[in-house]
């Protein structure tokens, strides 16, 4: 059972500051934040949810072009039941990638309690770099004070400490709305980006049922991206029920995000493919969708499919995030929801012969 012997190392050596965060929907801020996302003039609803066709979209179009350092992680493109869905950036569906015997043996260890819990951080990812622009509504207001000073007849230190003064003022009332703004957002959305439950495959001990379904994922996996399971986090089975969800988020660390970084790398850097296996079949009138939400994807929506594999990429192959990438769980809205995913990291695990 070498292919599930996962060290939780990974999980727990991030932090909960490393996970996943939220991000805005609106399609000029998601093409603003990727450097290597091209232009479209496509919009995406203003809500979230709106407009989304709940089914697989197929949007190949050979005449599609990257920037030439665009390169993407390696994928075997001859795998069996690999479907190219979204030709770029590149989204595959891959059929019959697990067995049904193995989707129920993994719902089942977690309903039984056969898995531990793993801890989600619902953190909301604030961008403060929205609100550069204040900078200039500080120094104009700095500067129409020391003119307004200047006309009144006074001396040039008076004039700078009028201006340094009102400055002071501008700087805090920008601070205020800064922290304002910043409370709003996280009294809209809830403070929560993740509702459903989660659950570690890392303890698994060989001859359960879902140690074998896990080996078989992994394997699977490796196969298909041609790497080895050192390479890749530990598998998570998550269930979502009626009315639960995934907000807008990002699965890859953002540039500039230097809060747990050392961590993160030293545990196997950024995180470069996600693989989401189905564990059933929810049709569209159940809700719980994989969707995209960069207009380039158009709406590309994933409906979860018994035993299919969904798989993209977070970043580039050089570990720059692709930001066109954000995506949502669908809330559910009949049924249940069930998935393991993992995701291929761009170094090995510490210790581990890849790491070299």
């Amino acid at each position: 059972m070498q292919g599930v012997q996962l060290s939780q190392s990974r999980v727990l050596s991030r932090g909960p500051q490393c996970l996943p965060r939220t991000l805005p929907c609106s399609d000029s801020y998601l093409t603003s934040i990727s450097a290597r996302a091209a232009s479209s003039e496509t919009a995406f609803p203003a809500d979230g949810w709106a407009g989304v066709n709940s089914s697989v979209t197929r949007q190949q179009d050979p005449t599609a072009t990257r920037q030439a350092t665009a390169k993407y992680p390696f994928i075997d493109a001859d795998y069996p039941g690999l479907e190219l869905v979204h030709a770029d950036p590149p989204v595959y569906v891959i059929h019959n990638f697990l067995a049904p015997g193995h989707c129920h043996a993994l719902k089942q260890a977690a309903l039984a309690g056969q898995l531990p819990t793993a801890a989600y951080n619902d953190a909301v990812l604030f961008d403060y770099q929205r609100l550069r622009y204040l900078g200039f509504v500080v120094a104009a207001g700095a500067v129409a004070q020391g003119l307004l000073t200047w006309q009144h007849g006074a001396s040039l230190d008076a004039v700078l400490v009028s201006a340094a003064a009102a400055a002071a003022c501008w700087a805090g009332a920008a601070a205020a709305l800064a922290v304002s703004i910043k409370a709003a957002v996280e009294y809209k959305t809830k403070g929560r980006c993740f509702t459903g439950s989660k659950w570690s495959t890392g303890s698994l001990q060989p001859g359960n049922p879902a140690a074998e379904a896990t080996e078989a994922f992994v394997n699977n996996v490796c196969s298909l991206l041609q790497t080895e399971p050192c390479k890749l986090e530990v598998p998570l089975v998550t269930r979502y029920a009626v009315g639960e969800y995934q907000r807008v988020h990002v699965d890859a660390r953002p540039p500039g995000d230097s809060q747990g970084a050392s961590s993160w790398l030293a545990a196997g850097g950024q995180r470069l493919v996600q693989c989401v296996a189905y564990l059933n079949d929810m049709d569209a009138a159940a809700g719980g969708a994989t969707v995209f939400h960069h207009p380039l994807l158009k709406g590309l929506a994933v409906q979860p499919e018994l035993g299919a594999a969904l798989v993209f990429f977070p970043a580039f192959a050089d570990g720059e995030l692709d930001a066109r990438m954000a995506h949502s769980g669908e809330p559910v809205l009949q049924g249940e929801k069930w998935i393991i995913n993992t995701w291929a990291m761009q170094y090995g695990r510490p210790g581990s012969e890849s790491e070299q």
